[in-house]
């Protein structure tokens, strides 16, 4: 039994979509693994994992660079001062022998 005009549009209509959708999921895929070629070994996670590694690294030689500074500024302090207690004292000694 032969089909319809109606139903053959139907029929077309579906396979114009199907096609539209074929394309479309090509397309998709297409991005999908020239994004994928970007991460070593196909492995984001993996890239994603080493870049975690990579900044906690770098926050913790920041941390260790500070405490670096803030230990260095204050024995500068301390330097410092101990220099003024000795300039003094010798200032003083020599008030006093005159």
């Amino acid at each position: 039994m032969p089909h319809s005009d109606d139903t053959i549009a139907i029929i077309n209509a579906i396979k114009e979509e199907a096609e539209k959708t074929q394309n479309k999921f090509n397309e998709i895929e297409s991005k999908y693994e020239r994004i994928m070629c970007g991460f070593p070994d196909q492995d984001p996670d993996g890239h994603r994992a080493y870049h975690q590694v990579v900044i906690e690294r770098q926050k913790l030689r920041n941390e260790i660079m500070r405490g670096a500074a803030i230990r260095m500024g204050q024995g500068g302090i301390f330097a410092f001062l101990a220099a003024m207690a000795w300039l003094a004292w010798e200032l003083f000694k020599k008030e006093i022998q005159k």
